[in-house]
C-alpha cells in the first residue's frame, strides 16, 4: 500500500518520518520490503486540464505537413511535438512491424510540479511566437482531457 507524504514545511518532517518509521518498523517486522522515494509532487489536475485546451488550439490554429499533405494534427500529436522540442531532445523514430515508421513520443507522465509548470510556460511562449500567433484568448480550463480529437482537414 503507498501512503505518500507531501511536505512543504519543515514542522511537517517530524510528523512525516515518525509516521514513516512506524509503517516501516511494520512492514519489515511484517516480513515486507519498503521502497522509499523522495521527489517532486507529480503534476496536478488542473495542470493538466490547463494543457489540453493549448493543445486544442495548436491542433485547430496550426496547419502542419503530415506525409506529404497539408492538415491538422491532434492535440495528442501536437503534445508529442512540444514535449520533445521542450526538453530539447532529439525525436526517437523506430521502423514498425510493416515498413512505416513510427514516432516514440515523449511523456509528460512523469514531469513533476516544477517541470510541467516549465512545459506550459513554454506553451504559452511559443504559442506566442507563430506567424501568426496561436490565440490562447479562449483557454479557460473547461477542455477535457483527451476527448476532443479533430479530424483531419485539408488547408485551403
Amino acid at each position: 500500500m503507498k501512503r505518500p507524504f507531501l511536505i512543504s514545511a519543515l514542522s511537517g518532517l517530524d510528523y512525516a518520518f515518525a509516521e514513516i518509521h512506524r509503517a516501516a518498523a511494520d512492514a519489515i517486522t511484517a516480513g515486507q520490503q519498503l521502497v522509499i522515494e523522495i521527489g517532486d509532487p507529480t503534476r496536478s489536475i488542473e495542470q493538466n486540464r490547463a494543457l489540453w485546451p493549448i493543445l486544442a488550439a495548436w491542433s485547430k490554429q496550426k496547419p502542419w505537413w503530415v506525409n506529404g499533405k497539408p492538415g491538422h494534427l491532434t492535440p495528442e500529436d501536437w503534445k508529442n511535438i512540444h514535449t520533445v522540442d521542450f526538453r530539447k531532445e532529439m525525436g526517437r523514430v523506430a521502423p514498425n512491424l510493416t515498413g512505416g515508421m513510427v514516432f516514440l513520443g515523449a511523456s509528460t507522465r512523469a514531469m513533476g510540479k516544477r517541470e510541467f509548470s516549465a512545459f506550459l510556460e513554454y506553451l504559452h511562449a511559443i504559442s506566442a511566437q507563430q506567424d501568426p500567433p496561436i490565440d490562447l484568448s479562449y483557454v479557460d480550463g473547461r477542455f477535457e482531457e483527451p476527448h476532443y480529437i479533430p479530424g483531419p482537414r485539408e488547408v485551403a
